[in-house]
């Protein structure tokens, strides 16, 4: 039987945000903008990266995420 871990806890924890906002630094956000979202665990982080390596600057990749 796999362990279940619901989105909140999961997306809550120091080691999934650190996770959450190397992943959006490496896809080119700016170290401040990929801390926010990294800490909002309701932003699907594969959108966020997908819209980036679509071409999608950050800054409008941001103010579409919102």
């Amino acid at each position: 039987m796999a362990l279940r871990v619901t989105d909140e806890v999961e997306a809550s924890t120091p080691a999934v945000i650190d996770w959450r906002r190397s992943e959006l630094v490496r896809a080119g956000y700016p170290s401040e903008v990929a801390d926010e979202i990294a800490r909002q665990g309701d932003i699907d982080l594969h959108n966020a990266l997908a819209l980036t390596a679509r071409g999608c600057p950050s800054t409008l990749a941001w103010e579409i995420l919102r």
